[in-house]
């Protein structure tokens, strides 16, 4: 028995790697299943077609894939979104234990796989619908050169990692915080080796990174160069705020009927005076931008981390609400930390404080030994300034976790490092493996005790990989059952939800948004297709025809509609046009 388990966990940590991709091919089957994100994704993902179609170029490397898989396959764009959706997933959770493994930090290589397995579980990684695929992928472009730069801290490394940020900020804008970040770290980190060396060193370094500084002008020259989707970045941000403005403004005042995505121009035509862009906006009403940054900054540092873990349920059969269960799992890192701040403070004594008052301004940096500390936890720090591409988000945007995923690195990180520590320092010695070693041989004066660890990973791994898309009536029904009737006509019209479109006839349609619909155009019989989710129902224009679309939902018939009864988890609604085939 001892035999059988010696190989087992030096095979385990042999073929880590391995059972990661395993359990993800098993959590992912039936992911032809899943839900088809509405909205932006289907945006990039008609942008990416009418690339491909074109033969243009881009220096978004999220659409450039799209572009690619397009381009070099015959895939539609349903088939597409659940291929980059699944390699993204899968990447990220490979890049996510090679991360852990390059932390200078001791760390259970169970522990690092339970982390993982959880990861995968996590709405953010691998969710019914991936709204935030774009999200994840710029998430794993750049955690491939932090990894590098921790395990090979050089000059070459750093430039290769900037470079990545870089390319980063043209997936998601807000990565320019990070780059900026990464900029002032490098400087500081070889502020001597940069001012104070002399000609024939300063050559030798060129000389020795000249293959990352080309890499770097490839990138600036290529993505200054790429005028293809090149946006108005004050505008850009008007466009953000107004939504989520919009957003947090009707769930104050509930009793406003609006869809915050679709009709926040009046709310914010009246509050901002009809701004240009968002400095405009800022210089005509700067105290509520401030208030509006304040209450939603506030909010979002509070649903920060129990955002970024949500999961699917470890425990089924629990009626207890999944907050219980993330409390749960934030208890251990908690409980290291206290006591790791408890060790720490235990030698300081009283005089040691009034000393450290006393001290000059100036001298606090070298008593604490800022810039050491910098240079020693540069595996810390990183992932610190790659985290800081989530701030923008945290005070600017809705609550979404999409946009906060940079700090998922840090926060498994934090995991990992807590329930290792705990199991260091609390676990009793005979429930441990030797030197907490997964190569190492469990001793027999504490066997099968040592069995415990190993039992529980086991259990864990196996169930927490059980399929998640099995019998998922998604969105997708909806979207087949638009492409089979959609057939009598070239180019139907769409209204409501009409990024539906994308999919269900590869966007050859006219659109129409609820800030252009209007009941005329239901009794003359112009729509093909009325897609209804549950944001329309508090819509504005919901509200001002109220008695007209509850009697149309009530009876689409008296109109020559249909619901076409397609039931599906998303609670979409479709009523389409009546026609004699």
């Amino acid at each position: 028995m001892i035999q059988i388990t010696q190989k087992f966990l030096k095979n385990l940590k042999n073929h880590s790697v391995l059972i990661l991709i395993l359990s993800c091919g098993v959590i992912s089957f039936g992911i032809w299943n899943a839900g088809l994100p509405l909205g932006d994704e289907a945006g990039y993902i008609e942008t990416a077609r009418n690339l491909a179609s074109e033969g243009k170029y881009t220096s978004n490397l999220y659409l450039l894939s799209y572009a690619l898989i397009f381009k070099f396959t015959s895939m539609e764009p349903a088939s597409a979104h659940y291929l980059l959706r699944y390699a993204t997933s899968l990447l990220s959770t490979v890049l996510i234990y090679l991360l852990l493994k390059s932390m200078k930090f001791a760390m259970s290589e169970f522990i690092i796989l339970i982390v993982c397995i959880f990861w995968m579980n996590c709405l953010l990684n691998i969710p019914y619908v991936q709204y935030g695929n774009i999200n994840l992928f710029a998430m794993n472009i750049a955690l491939i050169p932090v990894i590098y730069l921790i395990r090979k801290q050089s000059l070459n490394s750093f430039i290769i990692c900037l470079a990545s940020f870089l390319w980063c900020s043209k997936i998601r804008p807000e990565y320019i915080l990070a780059v900026f970040l990464l900029l002032l770290y490098f400087g500081f980190i070889y502020f001597d080796k940069i001012f104070h060396a002399d000609k024939q060193k300063i050559m030798s370094s060129i000389r020795s990174s000249f293959l990352s500084l080309l890499i770097l002008v490839f990138t600036l020259f290529t993505i200054f160069s790429d005028k293809s989707q090149e946006r108005d970045f004050d505008k850009y941000m008007l466009q953000v705020l107004s939504q989520c403005y919009t957003f947090l403004y009707a769930k104050m005042n509930p009793d406003i009927s609006i869809d915050p995505m679709q009709e926040h121009s009046a709310i914010i035509d009246e509050v901002f005076d009809h701004p240009s862009g968002f400095i405009d906006a800022f210089r005509k009403n700067p105290l509520e931008i401030i208030t509006y940054f304040a209450l939603n900054g506030s909010i979002n540092t509070l649903l920060l981390v129990p955002s970024l873990v949500q999961h699917r349920p470890m425990i089924p059969i629990s009626k207890l609400p999944e907050i219980y269960e993330i409390l749960f799992i934030l208890f251990v890192p908690v409980c290291a930390v206290a006591m790791v701040i408890r060790r720490a403070f235990k030698g300081i004594s009283f005089n040691n404080i009034l000393s450290f008052l006393n001290m000059k301004l100036a001298d606090i940096p070298e008593r604490l030994q800022i810039r050491g500390n910098l240079i020693k936890r540069m595996d810390i720090t990183v992932l610190i300034i790659l985290s800081s591409s989530s701030i923008v988000s945290i005070f600017l945007a809705m609550p979404d976790p999409r946009c906060w995923v940079t700090c998922i690195p840090l926060a498994l990180f934090w995991f990992a490092w807590g329930y290792s520590y705990m199991y260091s320092n609390v676990i009793p010695a005979k429930f441990k493996i030797k030197q907490n070693d997964l190569s190492s041989c469990p001793q027999k004066s504490c066997f099968p005790y040592c069995m415990i660890p190993l039992a529980v990973f086991l259990i864990f791994a196996v169930y927490m990989s059980r399929p998640k898309f099995l019998d998922l009536k998604s969105n997708k029904v909806v979207i087949d059952a638009i492409r089979k009737s959609s057939a009598w006509k070239k180019k139907p019209v769409i209204a409501g939800s009409n990024s539906i479109s994308v999919y269900a006839v590869m966007g050859e349609c006219e659109r129409i948004g609820l800030s252009a619909l209007s009941t005329e155009m239901f009794k003359s019989g112009y729509i093909d297709y009325f897609v209804v989710d549950i944001n329309h129902r508090i819509s504005k224009f919901w509200a001002e025809n109220r008695e007209f679309m509850e009697n149309f939902e009530a009876d689409p018939g008296t109109w020559g509609y249909m619901n076409m009864n397609v039931e599906n988890s998303d609670g979409l609604v479709v009523y389409a046009k009546k026609q004699t085939r």
